[in-house]
Protein backbone atom coordinates (compact mmCIF):
# COMPACT_ATOMS: atom_id res chain seq x y z
CA UNK A 1 0.00 0.00 0.00
CA UNK A 2 2.96 2.66 0.73
CA UNK A 3 4.33 2.35 -2.76
CA UNK A 4 0.66 3.00 -4.03
CA UNK A 5 0.75 6.25 -2.15
CA UNK A 6 3.52 7.38 -3.82
CA UNK A 7 2.65 6.73 -7.97
CA UNK A 8 -1.00 7.07 -7.66
CA UNK A 9 -2.73 10.27 -9.98
CA UNK A 10 -3.19 12.42 -6.62
CA UNK A 11 0.55 11.72 -5.18
CA UNK A 12 1.07 16.11 -6.55
CA UNK A 13 -2.60 17.14 -4.99
CA UNK A 14 -1.70 18.76 -1.73
CA UNK A 15 -2.65 16.68 1.48
CA UNK A 16 -4.86 18.76 3.00
CA UNK A 17 -7.11 18.17 0.22
CA UNK A 18 -7.42 14.38 0.11
CA UNK A 19 -7.76 14.39 4.50
CA UNK A 20 -10.48 16.63 4.28
CA UNK A 21 -12.71 14.59 1.50
CA UNK A 22 -11.67 11.81 3.70
CA UNK A 23 -12.72 12.68 6.95
CA UNK A 24 -15.73 15.30 6.50
CA UNK A 25 -16.99 12.31 4.35
CA UNK A 26 -16.25 9.77 7.09
CA UNK A 27 -18.04 12.12 9.38
CA UNK A 28 -20.92 12.24 7.53
CA UNK A 29 -20.79 8.55 7.34
CA UNK A 30 -20.87 8.30 11.43
CA UNK A 31 -23.91 10.65 11.77
CA UNK A 32 -26.54 9.13 9.42
CA UNK A 33 -27.43 5.79 10.17
CA UNK A 34 -28.32 5.25 6.54
CA UNK A 35 -27.25 2.02 4.72
CA UNK A 36 -28.76 3.78 1.32
CA UNK A 37 -26.48 6.83 2.13
CA UNK A 38 -23.61 4.62 3.32
CA UNK A 39 -23.75 2.34 0.42
CA UNK A 40 -23.61 5.82 -1.60
CA UNK A 41 -20.14 6.77 0.12
CA UNK A 42 -18.88 3.40 -0.48
CA UNK A 43 -19.23 3.42 -4.45
CA UNK A 44 -17.95 7.13 -4.26
CA UNK A 45 -14.99 6.29 -2.64
CA UNK A 46 -14.47 3.04 -4.17
CA UNK A 47 -14.37 4.71 -7.95
CA UNK A 48 -12.37 7.91 -6.64
CA UNK A 49 -9.86 5.35 -5.25
CA UNK A 50 -9.57 3.15 -8.16
CA UNK A 51 -10.82 5.47 -11.49
CA UNK A 52 -9.71 8.81 -9.61
CA UNK A 53 -6.30 7.96 -8.14
CA UNK A 54 -5.27 4.66 -10.20
CA UNK A 55 -5.15 2.31 -8.25
CA UNK A 56 -5.65 -1.23 -9.99
CA UNK A 57 -9.20 -3.01 -8.80
CA UNK A 58 -7.33 -5.71 -8.07
CA UNK A 59 -5.34 -4.33 -5.28
CA UNK A 60 -8.13 -2.28 -4.07
CA UNK A 61 -10.39 -5.19 -3.56
CA UNK A 62 -6.99 -7.71 -1.82
CA UNK A 63 -7.00 -4.79 0.52
CA UNK A 64 -10.11 -4.20 1.28
CA UNK A 65 -10.85 -7.92 1.76
CA UNK A 66 -8.51 -8.18 4.46
CA UNK A 67 -10.66 -5.83 7.25
CA UNK A 68 -13.72 -7.66 5.61
CA UNK A 69 -12.72 -10.98 7.27
CA UNK A 70 -13.49 -9.27 10.40
CA UNK A 71 -16.10 -7.27 10.03
CA UNK A 72 -17.94 -10.49 8.32
CA UNK A 73 -17.48 -12.07 11.95
CA UNK A 74 -18.43 -8.83 13.68
CA UNK A 75 -21.75 -9.01 10.96
CA UNK A 76 -22.26 -12.73 12.03
CA UNK A 77 -22.53 -12.17 16.02
CA UNK A 78 -24.67 -8.87 15.91
CA UNK A 79 -27.01 -10.99 13.21
CA UNK A 80 -27.40 -14.13 15.55
CA UNK A 81 -29.16 -14.16 18.80
CA UNK A 82 -28.67 -16.39 21.55
CA UNK A 83 -31.67 -17.01 23.95
CA UNK A 84 -33.22 -19.51 26.44
CA UNK A 85 -36.60 -19.48 25.08
CA UNK A 86 -37.63 -18.95 21.50
CA UNK A 87 -38.74 -15.06 20.71
CA UNK A 88 -40.04 -13.21 17.78
CA UNK A 89 -37.47 -15.28 15.70
CA UNK A 90 -37.58 -15.31 12.01
CA UNK A 91 -35.44 -18.05 11.34
CA UNK A 92 -34.78 -20.64 14.78
CA UNK A 93 -32.86 -23.91 15.55
CA UNK A 94 -32.47 -25.24 18.61
CA UNK A 95 -29.11 -26.46 20.52
CA UNK A 96 -28.92 -27.76 23.42
CA UNK A 97 -32.09 -26.55 25.01
CA UNK A 98 -30.68 -22.93 23.09
CA UNK A 99 -32.46 -21.30 20.81
CA UNK A 100 -29.77 -19.17 18.24
CA UNK A 101 -31.93 -17.46 15.63
CA UNK A 102 -32.02 -14.22 13.59
CA UNK A 103 -34.64 -11.63 14.58
CA UNK A 104 -36.05 -8.52 12.19
CA UNK A 105 -34.28 -6.11 14.30
CA UNK A 106 -30.73 -8.48 14.58
CA UNK A 107 -30.95 -8.04 10.67
CA UNK A 108 -31.43 -4.29 10.53
CA UNK A 109 -28.66 -3.60 13.31
CA UNK A 110 -26.25 -6.04 11.51
CA UNK A 111 -26.76 -4.56 7.95
CA UNK A 112 -26.25 -0.92 9.55
CA UNK A 113 -22.86 -1.87 11.20
CA UNK A 114 -21.60 -3.89 7.77
CA UNK A 115 -22.44 -0.79 5.69
CA UNK A 116 -20.96 1.98 8.21
CA UNK A 117 -18.14 -0.36 9.00
CA UNK A 118 -17.45 -0.31 5.24
CA UNK A 119 -18.38 3.23 4.03
CA UNK A 120 -15.50 4.25 6.87
CA UNK A 121 -13.23 1.39 5.85
CA UNK A 122 -13.48 3.63 2.34
CA UNK A 123 -12.65 6.57 3.52
CA UNK A 124 -10.00 5.70 4.98
CA UNK A 125 -8.38 3.44 2.34
CA UNK A 126 -8.85 6.47 0.04
CA UNK A 127 -6.55 8.52 2.43
CA UNK A 128 -3.81 6.06 3.04
CA UNK A 129 -3.54 4.42 -0.75
CA UNK A 130 -3.38 8.25 -2.07
CA UNK A 131 -1.50 10.40 0.78
CA UNK A 132 2.08 9.38 2.05
CA UNK A 133 3.20 8.69 5.91
CA UNK A 134 4.82 12.29 5.24
CA UNK A 135 2.40 14.29 4.01
CA UNK A 136 0.03 12.73 7.12
CA UNK A 137 2.75 13.59 9.71
CA UNK A 138 2.95 17.14 7.80
CA UNK A 139 -0.56 17.66 8.03
CA UNK A 140 -0.27 16.79 11.88
CA UNK A 141 2.46 19.01 12.51
CA UNK A 142 0.53 21.72 10.86
CA UNK A 143 -2.55 21.00 13.17
CA UNK A 144 0.08 21.19 15.94
CA UNK A 145 0.20 17.87 17.31
CA UNK A 146 2.36 16.77 20.02
CA UNK A 147 5.88 15.97 18.45
CA UNK A 148 6.09 12.80 20.58
CA UNK A 149 3.17 11.62 18.85
CA UNK A 150 4.78 12.29 15.27
CA UNK A 151 7.88 11.11 16.82
CA UNK A 152 6.02 7.83 17.32
CA UNK A 153 4.60 7.45 13.96
CA UNK A 154 7.72 7.78 12.41
CA UNK A 155 9.47 4.84 14.31
CA UNK A 156 6.37 2.81 14.75
CA UNK A 157 6.01 2.87 10.41
CA UNK A 158 9.69 2.66 10.08
CA UNK A 159 9.69 -0.69 12.49
CA UNK A 160 6.53 -2.35 10.42
CA UNK A 161 8.46 -2.83 7.49
CA UNK A 162 11.63 -3.73 9.35
CA UNK A 163 9.26 -6.39 11.22
CA UNK A 164 7.64 -7.39 8.14
CA UNK A 165 11.45 -8.03 5.98
CA UNK A 166 12.85 -9.84 9.06
CA UNK A 167 9.86 -12.04 9.76
CA UNK A 168 9.95 -13.14 6.00
CA UNK A 169 13.71 -13.74 5.83
CA UNK A 170 13.50 -15.62 8.81
CA UNK A 171 10.20 -17.39 7.22
CA UNK A 172 12.10 -18.31 3.82
CA UNK A 173 14.50 -19.76 5.85
CA UNK A 174 12.83 -22.24 7.81
CA UNK A 175 10.78 -23.05 4.74
CA UNK A 176 13.70 -24.38 2.95
CA UNK A 177 14.56 -26.34 5.47
CA UNK A 178 11.27 -28.15 5.91
CA UNK A 179 10.22 -26.11 9.17
CA UNK A 180 6.79 -26.36 8.70
CA UNK A 181 6.14 -29.92 7.29
CA UNK A 182 3.56 -30.76 10.09
CA UNK A 183 1.71 -29.13 12.63
CA UNK A 184 4.20 -29.74 16.10
CA UNK A 185 6.79 -28.89 13.28
CA UNK A 186 5.45 -25.58 12.42
CA UNK A 187 4.92 -24.43 16.05
CA UNK A 188 8.56 -24.96 17.06
CA UNK A 189 9.13 -23.26 13.55
CA UNK A 190 6.44 -20.45 14.71
CA UNK A 191 7.83 -20.01 18.24
CA UNK A 192 11.62 -20.01 17.04
CA UNK A 193 10.53 -16.96 14.52
CA UNK A 194 8.47 -15.24 17.07
CA UNK A 195 11.68 -15.26 19.80
CA UNK A 196 14.12 -14.65 16.65
CA UNK A 197 11.85 -11.98 14.96
CA UNK A 198 12.03 -9.66 18.64
CA UNK A 199 15.82 -10.33 18.90
CA UNK A 200 16.20 -9.14 15.66
CA UNK A 201 13.84 -6.39 15.78
CA UNK A 202 15.25 -5.12 19.41
CA UNK A 203 19.40 -4.98 17.51
CA UNK A 204 17.88 -3.05 14.85
CA UNK A 205 16.37 -0.59 16.97
CA UNK A 206 19.89 -0.03 19.10
CA UNK A 207 21.31 0.35 15.39
CA UNK A 208 18.69 3.14 14.71
CA UNK A 209 19.10 5.09 17.64
CA UNK A 210 22.75 5.05 17.21
CA UNK A 211 22.38 6.36 13.81
CA UNK A 212 20.19 9.07 14.45
CA UNK A 213 22.49 10.36 17.04
CA UNK A 214 25.18 10.33 15.19
CA UNK A 215 23.43 12.53 12.58
CA UNK A 216 23.00 15.06 15.22
CA UNK A 217 19.29 14.24 16.38
CA UNK A 218 18.19 16.30 18.83
CA UNK A 219 14.81 15.11 19.26
CA UNK A 220 13.03 15.92 16.17
CA UNK A 221 12.56 14.20 12.84
CA UNK A 222 12.41 16.55 9.80
CA UNK A 223 10.28 15.25 7.21
CA UNK A 224 10.93 16.35 3.44
CA UNK A 225 7.61 17.44 1.59
CA UNK A 226 7.00 18.84 -1.77
CA UNK A 227 5.97 22.76 -1.44
CA UNK A 228 2.57 21.72 -3.40
CA UNK A 229 0.33 24.75 -2.83
CA UNK A 230 -3.62 24.14 -1.77
CA UNK A 231 -5.66 24.51 -5.34
CA UNK A 232 -9.07 26.74 -4.40
CA UNK A 233 -11.32 25.65 -7.12
CA UNK A 234 -10.44 21.75 -6.93
CA UNK A 235 -11.30 22.41 -2.56
CA UNK A 236 -14.22 24.17 -3.80
CA UNK A 237 -15.14 21.32 -5.80
CA UNK A 238 -14.69 18.86 -2.46
CA UNK A 239 -16.77 21.04 -0.91
CA UNK A 240 -19.96 20.87 -3.61
CA UNK A 241 -19.41 17.09 -3.22
CA UNK A 242 -19.75 17.38 0.16
CA UNK A 243 -22.49 19.20 0.32
CA UNK A 244 -24.07 16.77 -2.26
CA UNK A 245 -23.79 14.13 -0.32
CA UNK A 246 -25.12 15.92 2.77
CA UNK A 247 -28.41 16.10 0.74
CA UNK A 248 -28.13 12.46 -0.32
CA UNK A 249 -28.26 12.15 3.37
CA UNK A 250 -30.83 14.01 4.48
CA UNK A 251 -33.47 12.77 1.93
CA UNK A 252 -32.51 9.46 1.91
CA UNK A 253 -34.41 6.45 3.63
Amino acid sequence: MDQWAYVNRFSNIHPFEKFFIAIVTMFLVLLWDKPVFQGSVLIIMGMGTVLGAGIPFRVYVKYMTIPLLFIFVTFLSVLLEVHTDQKDFLYTIEIFHMFVGISKESIGIAIALFFRSTATLACLYFLAMTTSMQELIYLLEKFHCPSIVTELMVLTYRFIFVFLKTTKTIYYAQSTRLGYKGFFRSLKSFSILSSVMFVKAYMQAKALNQAILSRGYQGTFHQLISKQAINTRRLTMIIIVEIGLCIIGGISP
